[in-house]
């Protein structure tokens, strides 16, 4: 088994080195998916004001469910399970919907 010293001169095989550079490639991919929650809360309250002067309801079904639909589509291209992206999406979009209703609550 290979084995490395830390900065502490304690030995650390192979795995739990590639355990903590994974961790640390999530924790970074983790801080990306944060950064386009922000973006794409930011155009969601763009839209709520938007929606208002055209006197759409901040819930639009149809919509939700075209996009839901896409992304189901394209999940399997990311390597992804449809159901798995339904959801993650769906629980993005109430909470984009939620903003709208409610500007300045966040």
């Amino acid at each position: 088994m290979t084995e490395r010293n830390d900065t502490n001169g304690l030995k650390h095989s192979a795995d739990e080195v590639r355990l903590e550079e994974l961790r640390e490639a999530i924790d970074d991919t983790d801080r990306v998916i944060l950064g386009a929650l922000s973006r794409r809360q930011s155009l969601s309250e763009e839209i709520g004001p938007v929606k208002r002067r055209l006197n759409l309801a901040p819930h639009q079904p149809e919509r939700q469910q075209e996009m839901l639909d896409g992304l189901a589509v394209q999940a399997p291209l990311y390597g992804l399970a449809p159901d798995y992206v339904r959801q993650i999406f769906g629980v993005i979009h109430d909470h984009s919907v939620e903003l709208q209703r409610n500007p300045g609550d966040e």
